[in-house]
Formats: structure tokens, C-alpha cells, sequence
């Protein structure tokens, strides 16, 4: 039975300690210059108003 017990410490003692580094994760977005891209299709879908930039590319 101690053994049992131990083993359940166990596992929610490394869920805990890896559930803890999800909440210190960076959330801020670092804008990317727009890739180079000569083999896009291009869709035809349309732009945004009052856009200043056709696209935006992100890295979070």
C-alpha cells in the first residue's frame, strides 16, 4: 500500500511541475518580415479596409 501511495505522490508531483511551465510562457507576437514566396497561389479572397499592410506575419 505504501508503495501505491508513493507512486501517486509521484505522478502529481511531475504533473504539477510541468503543468507550472505552461503558465510562464511568453504570450507576446514579435512581427516577421513578409517572407519571399514564389511558388504562393494566390486566392483572390479580398483585403481588409484600412489595412496599411496587405498581410502581417507573427511570431508568438
Amino acid at each position: 500500500m505504501p508503495i501505491k501511495n508513493l507512486f501517486k505522490t509521484g505522478i502529481f508531483a511531475f504533473t504539477l511541475f510541468f503543468s507550472s511551465s505552461v503558465l510562464a510562457q511568453d504570450g507576446r507576437i514579435y512581427p516577421l518580415e513578409t517572407p519571399d514566396e514564389p511558388r504562393a497561389i494566390l486566392l483572390g479572397t479580398g483585403g481588409v479596409e484600412n489595412q496599411p499592410a496587405p498581410e502581417t506575419w507573427f511570431r508568438q
